[in-house]
């Protein structure tokens, strides 16, 4: 299994079955210009070996396949979520990830196309979780100042390391910045809408929503390794500015 794993083994046998034909018929075609009367001892070997070559790859091709699909595209991203959070984005290339996963760059190709593909289904993958466990979270709130109150205690008790690692990569990567950029912009227009709903006019909600998500922004970043009575104190106190 390793040296399956080592070896890029659909790239092998693709060129196993078609190339080596090709070779193989090329020289036939040169033998035959050259020799009107090929000799059989020499081009029985070659039809042989072209037979046995497509025989082999209509068996390793089907086992090729299960091998490539073998580690779901989810458990990937999963990989990549747990290098974000646990040590550093540098650490997310194919090169790493597949020895994390003892998998073969083959196995990642059937999945993604190259890296700027994996990181958007990374990053998707980050977004549609936050925005799912959101969702469940504010279905509670009777009104629309617990709802505002309930958004800051989710977003401060989900601190995460994963978000604090993507804002350091998103200062050189422009996919990361796309994220966070988008992602800022989701987190400020809810909450304007929800300080609006409180009863602030369109400007004051407005400002009210921006130092809100700079105080979430900060957080993020100085508190991602806090101990729970730490947050506790942070939501407390979001919630007095809110009141």
């Amino acid at each position: 299994m390793k040296l399956l794993n080592a070896i890029d083994i659909n790239t092998f046998w693709s060129f196993g079955n078609w190339h080596f034909e090709f070779v193989c018929y090329l020289v036939l075609g040169i033998w035959n210009f050259f020799h009107p009367q090929p000799a059989q001892h020499f081009v029985f070997p070659l039809h042989f070996l072209i037979l046995l070559i497509s025989i082999l790859n209509c068996i390793v091709s089907p086992i090729n396949e299960q091998i490539m699909k073998g580690l779901p595209k989810e458990k990937w991203i999963e990989e990549g979520l747990r290098i974000l959070g646990e040590s550093s984005y540098v650490d997310i290339k194919i090169d790493h990830l597949c020895r994390q996963l003892n998998r073969s760059k083959g196995s990642f190709y059937h999945h993604f196309k190259d890296i700027k593909d994996y990181y958007s289904h990374l990053f998707d993958s980050l977004g549609k979780c936050q925005t799912k466990d959101l969702d469940k979270t504010i279905e509670v709130s009777p009104t629309p100042k617990e709802k505002l109150k309930l958004v800051n205690e989710f977003i401060i008790k989900n601190v995460c390391k994963e978000m604090t690692s993507l804002r350091a990569w998103a200062t050189h990567n422009y996919q990361a910045r796309e994220f966070i950029d988008k992602a800022d912009i989701t987190k400020l227009e809810y909450l304007t809408k929800l300080y609006s709903d409180v009863g602030f006019d369109p400007k004051r909600a407005k400002s009210r929503a921006k130092l809100n998500l700079a105080l979430l922004v900060g957080i993020y970043q100085l508190y991602n390794d806090s101990t729970d009575s730490e947050l506790n104190e942070l939501i407390t106190g979001i919630k007095e500015i809110i009141d």
